[in-house]
């Protein structure tokens, strides 16, 4: 993303986070919708060292 683009798709307050699969911190994958339908849950990203 450069600057030009930068917030362009920022996700607003309420709307549906797009569908994506990360590895969690054991290294198993997972799915955002199969955490959601489990119940509501808070999604956090940790960049590491600035």
């Amino acid at each position: 993303m450069n600057a030009a683009n930068h917030g362009t798709d920022t996700l607003q307050a309420g709307q549906q986070a797009p569908e994506f699969e990360l590895p969690d911190s054991t290294g198993a994958r997972q799915r955002l919708s199969e955490l959601a339908a489990a119940g509501p849950l808070v999604v956090l990203f940790y960049r590491g060292h600035w």
